[in-house]
């Protein structure tokens, strides 16, 4: 299964200092995510919205990459908050009519919050075996942080707007999805919800659940941490990826931080803001394994490999 392309999408970015002056967080929380959890600022836009981030994302798709709209197959959307639209609008329904998708089954899931998307891979595997060579599986994802409860997780990061799209196919293009695996830890079903008790438990297993499903799909595939190039990850916060670092001994600069104090955590948008950012930046070349790794509440750990395919014989090298 190969990525035709992918686009996102972020709102502007304000300092973390502006939401203690809006009364979003307290200023004893923008120390800590500051000094201790590496934020700077947060991709916000209270004048912007689902609809116009999911428009934009498309009409830049099929500007960049036009494709027959009857090829798509399937449109699948995740997010994170139970609700993006009022309970009588249906947003897929919308962009299938307006953008003429009425070849495409469809559906949106919130089940896996910030990992959604990761888990529209994995049904992605099976679904792409039902399309032919020419069609394609669209995957959408899109979060604004309207409500206090989305807008930050005390003590570990405040939360941005951001939306993301991804177009699967069988046609080989520059990158392949490899494998997915992603594990739900049950105990921590609650979410922001969670006891007391319980959130410390989630806490002292973090670092060791995430480290040990990077290994799992590196021995899974027969491959070892050396021949991954780069982790692109979520952009919760620097310090709980310093300590996965250090539990997968490895540098810290193999796992791309540089988002996380520009944007803070944009939801399930976060390793494709990471992995647009590593490609402009020329960090992944022809041959390199890399992982998209993210983690939703609830709790669903997950991780993508990636190949970049070498060049093609015909294609210019640099």
């Amino acid at each position: 299964m190969d990525l035709s392309t992918f686009k996102t999408l972020t709102a502007t970015t304000i300092p973390i200092n502006q939401l203690v002056a809006n009364h979003r967080i307290s200023s004893s929380e923008a120390k800590v995510f500051q000094r201790l959890m590496g934020l700077s600022q947060v991709a916000r836009d209270e004048n912007s919205n689902h609809d116009l981030f999911l428009n934009a994302l498309i009409l830049n798709m099929l500007d960049e990459f036009p494709i027959p709209t009857d090829k798509v197959k399937y449109i699948l959307l995740a997010h994170t908050a139970d609700y993006i639209s009022p309970m009588s609008v249906n947003i897929l329904n919308y962009i299938i009519k307006k953008y003429n998708f009425t070849h495409a089954k469809y559906f949106s899931t919130s089940i896996y919050k910030c990992a959604g998307i990761f888990y529209l891979i994995h049904l992605s595997n099976a679904l792409i075996k039902t399309i032919e060579n020419d069609e394609y599986i669209l995957l959408l994802t899109v979060d604004f942080a309207f409500t206090p409860i989305l807008q930050s997780i005390p003590g570990s990061t405040v939360l941005g707007d951001s939306a993301s799209l991804v177009l699967l196919s069988k046609m080989k293009s520059d990158h392949k999805i490899i494998d997915i695996i992603y594990d739900v830890d049950e105990r921590f079903s609650m979410g922001v919800n969670e006891s007391k008790e319980n959130n410390l438990l989630f806490q002292s297993i973090y670092i060791q659940k995430l480290s040990s499903i990077i290994k799992k799909i590196i021995i899974k595939n027969s491959l070892n941490l050396f021949q991954i190039k780069i982790i692109f990850p979520h952009n919760v916060n620097t310090l709980s990826w310093k300590q996965v670092a250090k539990f997968l001994s490895i540098s810290v600069d193999k796992i791309f931080l540089e988002n996380v104090p520009r944007y803070a955590h944009c939801f399930g948008s976060d390793p494709w803001i990471n992995l647009q950012t590593g490609l402009m930046k020329g960090l992944v070349k022809p041959g390199d394994y890399y992982l998209l790794v993210t983690v939703g509440l609830g709790a669903t750990f997950s991780v993508v490999l990636m190949y970049s395919h070498p060049l093609r014989q015909s294609e210019p090298r640099t």
